[in-house]
Formats: C-alpha cells, sequence, structure tokens
C-alpha cells in the first residue's frame, strides 16, 4: 500500500498490511497500491540506479528498493491515481482499463476480452488512438480452398498479412502473418505472429506462440483428426492436433488448387 499527503506525494509504504492500512485522504474507503508504472526525469534515473548498484544490500527493486529509499532520503516522488484518469472519447463515468498479465490465464483472458463483442476497452477510439508498431503487410485475407465451404470467423480479431484459407475461427485472436489452412478450426485461442496451422488441425483454448506451425493432414489422414483442448482452468500452450506430416509454408497456399476470392 502507498501512503500520500493531500498533495498526492508519497509518504510511506506498508507492505501487505492485515489491518489498518492508510487510506487515500478524503476517500477513507480507498487504498492506493503500486501498478508498477514509473516515470523519471533522465538525470534522476541514473542517479538512483547507480547508487542502488552498489549496494549489496538491496534486491534491485524498484517497489522494494529504488523509490522507498527515494521517499525516506525526502525525494519529491508522487503517485497518479489511475482511478481517475479519463479517456478522450470514452462515455462519461466509462472505467479506466487495467489488466494484469502476469499469468498465462490473465494474459489469455486479457485477448480473450479484447476480441470479445464488448471489449472494456476500446481499440477503435479515434480520439485515443493505440500507438503500436506498423508492420509493412497487406490486410487480412479469406480465400476459398478448391471446392472447400467457405471460410467462418465469428467474434474473432485477425491481423495484418494473415490468409485463411477455408477454416473456421470462432472467438480467435489471430496475430499478424499467420496462414490458417483448408479445414482447420480453431475456437477460443490466441495465435501470435508467424504462425502456421496445418490443413484439418483442431485447436481449442490453445495459446500459440510466435513462429509456431501444427501439423498438415494429408487429405488421406483427415478421418483421423483429434482435438486439442485443454481445461477450463488454462489454455494450453502452443498444442495442435492434426496427424503429423511437413508443416506448409506459412506464405504459400497448401494447394495449387486454391481459388483466391
Amino acid at each position: 500500500m502507498i501512503e500520500i499527503d493531500a498533495d498526492q506525494r508519497i509518504i510511506g509504504f506498508q507492505e501487505k498490511p492485515q489491518r489498518d492500512a492508510k487510506t487515500i485522504p478524503g476517500r477513507p474507503d480507498w487504498c492506493l497500491v503500486s501498478m508498477g508504472n514509473y516515470f523519471f526525469r533522465a538525470e534522476v534515473l541514473q542517479d538512483v540506479l547507480t547508487e542502488d548498484a552498489y549496494d549489496d544490500s538491496s534486491a534491485h527493486d524498484f517497489g522494494k528498493n529504488v523509490i522507498p529509499k527515494m521517499v525516506a532520503e525526502g525525494r519529491r516522488v508522487f503517485i497518479y491515481d489511475f482511478g481517475q484518469n479519463v479517456v478522450p472519447g470514452e462515455p462519461p463515468g466509462a472505467p479506466p482499463y487495467w489488466r494484469d498479465v502476469g499469468t498465462l490465464e490473465s494474459y489469455f483472458q486479457a485477448n480473450m476480452e479484447v476480441r470479445s463483442r464488448l471489449p472494456a476497452i476500446n481499440l477503435y477510439n479515434r480520439q485515443w488512438r493505440i500507438r503500436t508498431a506498423q508492420r509493412d503487410y497487406p490486410p487480412a485475407r479469406f480465400v476459398r480452398q478448391g471446392e472447400a465451404p467457405t471460410s467462418e470467423i465469428d467474434d474473432s480479431l485477425v491481423c495484418e498479412g494473415s490468409i485463411v484459407a477455408s477454416a473456421v475461427l470462432r472467438r480467435v485472436v489471430l496475430g499478424y502473418d499467420c496462414f490458417v489452412h483448408e479445414g482447420s478450426v480453431i475456437e477460443d485461442s490466441v495465435i501470435l505472429s508467424g504462425c502456421n496451422i496445418g490443413a484439418g488441425a483442431r485447436l481449442r483454448r490453445v495459446l500459440l506462440d510466435k513462429i509456431a506451425a501444427s501439423s498438415l493432414a494429408p487429405r488421406s489422414a483427415r478421418t483421423s483428426r483429434r482435438t486439442a483442448s485443454a481445461s477450463p482452468s488454462s489454455p494450453s500452450q502452443g498444442s495442435s492436433s492434426s496427424p503429423r506430416a511437413p508443416a506448409c509454408p506459412p506464405r504459400a497456399p497448401s494447394s495449387s488448387s486454391t481459388t483466391w476470392t
């Protein structure tokens, strides 16, 4: 817990108090906890880190050592109350968005929230754009593989450069530069960039790391499809389950009979 004065200057800390936690001035039912984000003047940061590096008793941690020592020395350290943050373009009273993604499950759930029908964070707010890396990939594309059915996409986010060929995506976050081949079915999953999902694969509640590939099933072997699934409590990591065969290159169709539409 962080103790502050009326000017929002930090005056003390409490490490997981069981009772009598210090509250926010003027708001006796609220306490402050650190979000782990720090802003320094460059010269101050250089000084305190250099000093901390020579302290053998320090764990060299911002929240445990660096910031508390600055406060104890009387330095001017202030908080920003994120709970009072207002985002332009959002409805009045909209709660600020913040998620702790320190575990696989929390990371997975945060991605699922972003792709949900009514996400807690608005990626399309024109007055508060999210500045991130821009990659030189073409738009996402959905194509038909030969005479196979067209792709089915439901409640999913598909990033730039990805191709979905006669496959099914249900509640999926598909990263950039991915290829999902014919007959694949992906549900409730997060697929990071550069992944290659082989024909006939079945993925459910999967968290697939970057540049990973599932198996590409020959047509004669697709009757033996199995399903990759995780327990309800946690997503599986990078698992898939079509029969083993060479993976198809991510940037090329899996068959010369692909019809681009």
